[in-house]
């Protein structure tokens, strides 16, 4: 089972059940059919800026989206693989600017559930490895 846990940082008007949809749809698709875990986050600019002078360093654009793989977060030494206790794969962490996204939406006329999906699937293919330049 996929599980995907959507937090809000404030009363964000966004569908829990569509980002779960597309994130689960995502993983599916590029291969993801074990067990495992994913969290998604909808935050305030506020957070997004505090996250990228912390980890991204990027003080010239703001970014609508993060992800935080857990294999990059992880402290384990190398050597065989040890499943987690409660036996799923945790593949990281997605954090999307609520506020990045209206103005998106703004900008390109799409709902801003439509914004937030293509946001989170966005993430969702970089915690499988799919990267863009």
């Amino acid at each position: 089972m996929i599980d995907i846990t959507v937090f809000k940082q404030s009363d964000y008007p966004v569908s829990a059940a569509e980002i779960k949809k597309v994130v689960k749809k995502t993983l599916v698709e590029n291969g993801i059919v074990s067990d495992c875990v994913v969290e998604v986050a909808i935050v305030s600019d506020a957070k997004m800026d505090e996250l990228n002078k912390n980890y991204y360093k990027d003080e010239e654009y703001m970014h609508p989206v993060f992800t935080f793989p857990e294999t990059e977060n992880s402290q384990t030494p190398s050597g065989p693989f040890v499943f987690p206790p409660d036996g799923k794969l945790h593949l990281g962490e997605i954090i999307i600017s609520y506020p990045q996204a209206v103005e998106r939406s703004r900008e390109t006329g799409k709902l801003i559930n439509e914004v937030i999906s293509d946001l989170a699937q966005h993430g969702a293919l970089h915690l499988v490895g799919i990267h863009h330049d």
